[in-house]
């Protein structure tokens, strides 16, 4: 199922991206959250801003720990 998604975005040119989360099952984690503030950075041409946000969480969250 996921192949010919794929192959029918790229058919009409839609870019897509899947950003992940936790889901009900899982401990909380917001380790990955960083990583994709980063990749919204990109596709929205912001990746110094975006940068930005995710150093400053991070220093954030290094400090609480």
């Amino acid at each position: 199922m996921r192949g010919h998604l794929a192959a029918a975005h790229h058919a009409l040119g839609v870019t897509v991206v899947v950003l992940y989360g936790t889901d009900y099952y899982d401990e909380p984690d917001i380790s990955h959250l960083w990583n994709e503030i980063r990749i919204t950075g990109q596709v929205f041409n912001k990746t110094e801003r975006a940068a930005e946000i995710a150093d400053y969480f991070e220093n954030f969250e290094s400090q609480i720990e």
